[in-house]
């Protein structure tokens, strides 16, 4: 099988040889067999934007113009400076200027430009122009402006990745620049601020789009799957030059090289034949039956030598300790409960079954007590590879009593889904301890009826962290089919279950790219759950990216749009309550688009509080 110590001898780009070895980590069973770097077309269009500037009317001018709408005839400037009790030079002054900027006529009547000045109260002045840059990335389904053109990329350093692209990512619309207030909105030009006084007039193209180009990483995977051959075990993922994973290039590159349609050969110079040493490797089934788990076991901890300490003899679980332990029998279930119970952020259980002689009431309990303090639960469980086959499934009424357990703010609180295809037994609490071994969690008492069942409880941060990044991966790619169903309670459950894996930028996205706005309310609530739970740090940067997504996106009388306004009024409620100044700063730098979705007034008595 592969090992990781291969890396640096597999085509993997030395840029990319440190992002290789994170995901190789991320997943058990996950290999990368090559990553290059190459470059993909995007459009640039040079323009000249013209700025309007504009400035409050004020008292004097304003009287002025009201005095020459509404008089008739108009009087001298004289007769007015007099019925003001004004200085004539300092009126004929005032009245000079309106003339000037032709607001006034000579004959002192009010122009057309006038009337619009005193409608709106602004006076024109001096107008700019400057130059802008608009970028159209079909890759990244973005279209952004810039002060500066995109930097050049050396094409003989980077080859061209147009030929795996599908057509529809290739082939560019012309630029449309309809000045709307909705387009430049969209558009968010930094020089289009009506309310600082400066709004843009026109756009100008100077000269033809011109093609840029764009680097893109391509990384070749390989996933240990038992009933395929080596080539169909073989997916693909994309990274922007920022790290931004493109999933639609991923997909179509996998698509692709199923139908043949291009070789790792020719994609990034990989040799095929390294293939071949999968189909030597015993199988799965074969490691991890019933008679060698304890072997398994054993190895494991030969494995953690020397911090391994056998027997545990009543020493605490200390999550902060960095060692691995040895648990036998009654041990194990006393040492499972007492983690749980001191669980504060997260719990993690995979175990092949689930019956009621295990998750009784008093487990129920426990769970319903670990939910209302803050603790999310995800439960995954399952032994075969189709879920239709499996003869011990979980009770319905036991699997309806575990999903109704609902965190106080109304959302699910334990999270319970076939995730299947694996014999694992394992637990971790807090990304802090990871207990497995032969104890079937949730289906088996240990401390009943002894038989010999042996587990290992680790708190050595490296040896949990590759437990956590696997089982957490097992549960996203659940969440990936669940909502790929498109019902609205799958829906919500895949959305539970990335933002209780801390992944609530992934979840933003998803909604974006399935234009699932009905679920954005469900959002704000689980990151008002986050928030309450000390983890805004994390939720400000996706919680600013749907505000600005928001902002732009709905009409003033959607409902929805007041349903995502209450909702998201709650959300800074709270955070302003976990850190005021943290909460300020945020409000201040989103201003403009809260503002867009009506949250301006409620925000600034939010600030009072």
């Amino acid at each position: 099988m592969f090992l990781a110590t291969d890396l640096q001898e597999r085509p993997i780009t030395p840029a990319l040889l440190e992002q290789a070895r994170k995901l190789q980590e991320q997943l058990r069973g996950l290999h990368v067999l090559a990553a290059r770097e190459f470059r993909y077309p995007v459009q640039q269009q040079k323009v000249t934007v013209q700025v309007e500037h504009y400035r409050t009317i004020n008292l004097l001018e304003k009287f002025i113009l009201r005095a020459y709408r509404e008089i008739a005839p108009a009087p001298a400037i004289e007769e007015l400076a007099n019925a003001l009790g004004l200085d004539t030079l300092f009126l004929k002054t005032a009245c000079d200027s309106l003339m000037a900027q032709g607001y006034l006529s000579k004959n002192l009547r009010v122009t057309e430009e006038g009337e619009k000045a005193f409608s709106s109260e602004n006076i024109a002045e001096e107008s700019e122009t400057t130059t802008r840059y608009f970028v159209r990335d079909l890759v990244q389904s973005e279209l952004y402006v810039s002060k500066r053109p995109l930097v050049e990329i050396n094409h003989d350093e980077f080859e061209d990745f147009s030929p795996y692209l599908p057509e529809h990512l290739k082939q560019f619309p012309a630029f449309e620049f309809q000045l709307s207030e909705a387009q430049l909105r969209e558009w968010n030009l930094d020089c289009h601020k009506p309310d600082e006084g400066s709004v843009v007039g026109a756009i100008r193209p100077e000269g033809e789009p011109e093609l840029c180009w764009r680097r893109i990483a391509i990384f070749v995977l390989y996933h240990e799957t038992p009933d395929k051959a080596p080539e169909q075990c073989i997916t693909f993922q994309a990274y922007s030059a920022r790290g931004q994973p493109l999933p639609i290039v991923a997909e179509q590159l996998t698509e692709q090289f199923q139908q043949r349609k291009f070789t790792l050969k020719t994609l990034c110079e990989l040799d095929e034949t390294l293939l071949m040493r999968e189909e030597e490797r015993p199988s799965d089934d074969t490691l991890l039956n019933e008679h060698t788990e304890k072997a398994l076991v054993n190895e494991r901890l030969e494995e953690l030598h020397p911090q391994v300490q056998l027997p545990m003899e009543e020493q605490s679980l200390e999550p902060d300790t960095g060692t691995a332990r040895q648990l036998r029998d009654v041990e194990i279930r006393q040492a499972f409960l007492a983690a749980l119970q001191n669980a504060r952020e997260q719990v993690i259980i995979y175990s092949p079954w689930i019956n009621q002689q295990v998750v009784d009431e008093e487990f129920l309990i426990l769970m319903e007590k670990l939910v209302q303090r803050g603790v999310h639960i995800l439960i995954g469980y399952g032994i075969e590879r189709d879920e239709s086959k499996e003869e011990r499934s979980v009770p319905l009424q036991l699997l309806q009593r575990m999903r109704a357990i609902q965190t106080a703010e109304g959302v699910p609180g334990v999270i319970v889904e076939w995730l299947g295809n694996s014999h694992a037994k394992e637990v971790i609490v807090d990304s802090k301890v990871h207990f497995s071994g032969s104890q079937n969690w949730l289906s088996y008492r240990g401390d009943r009826f002894p038989r010999g069942e042996t587990v290992y409880c680790v708190t050595i941060v490296d040896e949990v962290e590759k437990a956590y990044q696997y089982q957490t991966g097992r549960f996203i790619e659940r969440a990936r089919k669940l909502w790929s169903r498109a019902t609205e309670e799958e829906c919500r459950f895949a959305l539970c279950i990335l933002c209780y894996l801390k992944h609530e930028q992934e979840a933003v996205e998803w909604l974006q790219r399935d234009k699932r706005y009905y679920l954005i309310p469900f959002w704000l609530q689980l990151a008002r759950q986050a928030i309450i739970s000390g983890q805004e740090a994390r939720i400000l940067v996706p919680l600013h990216r749907l505000i600005r997504f928001c902002s732009s996106r709905f009409e003033l009388r959607d409902p929805l749009k007041t349903e995502i306004a209450t909702a998201l009024h709650d959300v800074l409620r709270w955070l302003m309550l976990r850190d005021r100044q943290l909460a300020v700063s945020f409000i201040s730098d989103n201003s403009s688009a809260l503002e867009r979705l009506g949250l301006k007034g409620n925000i600034s008595s939010t600030e009072n509080k």
